[in-house]
């Protein structure tokens, strides 16, 4: 009889076991941030850092705290993702690897150094094209004097004297200008690939031959209108 008692108890205790106390109010370990039992709780939480964030609080997040605090990017962001090595390059990534400053001075630096490590073809010349006339005609036109649809559109100010100097930048300068963006025109790295940059100035060397450049569309009027033998 004992042992049949004690078998009906045994599901009564787990029962009221499993009621966690301190999700009442009144109880002295209530904790409104406990969410009781959960099933597979690595679902919910992650165990590895989050690179973008960071959880400060360890009181505030128990048990799966993750967060480095000394990495807060000199006070500005509080994140786990870590500064790469200075001087160094990621694995895989060389080719995107570009050494010139943002300024006045790398652009100097890159006019006289950066040189283009490609050889025109009939690919790279309809690419390089295609591609000017997606990012940047609508502001630069497509036979590049500066007038495209945002610009008479008044969206943008009118390109000033200077404009015309641009025919004598180097491709390494026009590259630069790209890549980081020059006066209202921003950056474009986070959407151009080095070697997109590379078709695109491509195709602006081509544009700083003359006004009708703009209709080039094969190797033999490139070869004819740069002067390559």
């Amino acid at each position: 009889m004992r042992n049949t008692y004690l078998l009906l108890l045994l599901p009564i205790v787990g029962l009221l076991a499993s009621c966690s106390h301190s999700r009442h109010p009144n109880s002295l370990w209530y904790d409104p941030n406990d969410p009781g039992y959960e099933f597979a709780p690595a679902m919910y939480h992650s165990w590895a850092y989050e690179p973008l964030t960071q959880v400060t609080d360890k009181k505030g997040v128990s048990w799966y705290y993750n967060s480095t605090p000394y990495n807060d990017f000199k006070g500005k962001y509080n994140m786990n993702m870590l500064r790469p090595v200075p001087n160094t390059v990621a694995r895989g990534k060389i080719d995107y690897y570009f050494p010139y400053e943002n300024n006045d001075a790398g652009r100097a630096l890159a006019a006289a150094e950066w040189t283009n490590p490609n050889t025109m073809d009939a690919n790279r010349l309809a690419e390089g094209k295609r591609l000017y006339n997606l990012y940047c005609d609508h502001c630069h036109n497509e036979n590049g004097d500066g007038q495209g649809a945002l610009v008479k559109a008044g969206k943008f100010p009118t390109m000033g004297e200077y404009y015309s100097r641009l025919k004598d930048r180097t491709e390494g300068s026009v590259y630069h200008t790209i890549y980081h963006g020059k006066g209202i025109m921003g950056a474009h790295a986070s959407q151009l690939g080095p070697e997109q940059i590379w078709l695109i100035t491509d195709w602006v060397k081509v544009l700083q031959q003359s006004d009708k450049a703009f209709t080039t569309t094969t190797l033999e009027e490139y070869n004819t209108l740069m002067g390559v033998q």
